[in-house]
């Protein structure tokens, strides 16, 4: 379920972020980074010897499978490895970046920015941990159209 949070978390804060941005453009420039902040301590606490006793020998790290579209043979199933884990905190960690290098140089439009830029993130999030070709896919249209 931990993937699937690592996938809900900066789009939730990417609404929230829009909603805010009218009003308090600081405030979600705030929430964006605090998002993915929390993104990012979930994604280490994935890391093989965080969890003291935790061996990683075979397989998936974490796994995540549900019935999705079972009449097209379509699940929404997540996966993360050791490469999809190091490319996902490289996503979340370039977030950040990202959000603190807009922190002064983005005056207008400031929540609809960061809703753009934190569903890209989700997306890309997504194609990095997808073991389902549409579900690859779907991600990877998310992650185009905020573009």
């Amino acid at each position: 379920m931990i993937l699937v949070w690592l996938i809900a978390i900066p789009m939730l804060g990417g609404l929230i972020a829009w909603v805010l941005g009218g009003s308090k453009p600081q405030l979600a420039r705030w929430v964006c980074l605090a998002a993915l902040a929390a993104d990012l301590a979930l994604a280490l606490d994935l890391w093989p010897g965080s969890v003291p006793g935790e061996i990683h020998d075979q397989g998936w790290f974490e796994e995540f499978s549900c019935e999705w579209m079972p009449s097209l043979g379509i699940r929404f199933e997540l996966g993360l490895d050791g490469l999809g884990l190091v490319l996902v905190l490289l996503t979340l960690f370039l977030g950040i970046l990202a959000v603190a290098a807009s922190w002064t140089e983005v005056t207008e439009r400031v929540g609809f920015f960061h809703f753009n830029l934190m569903w890209i993130l989700a997306g890309i999030t997504g194609v990095f941990m997808a073991l389902d070709l549409f579900l690859f896919a779907f991600f990877w249209e998310m992650m185009l159209v905020p573009m």
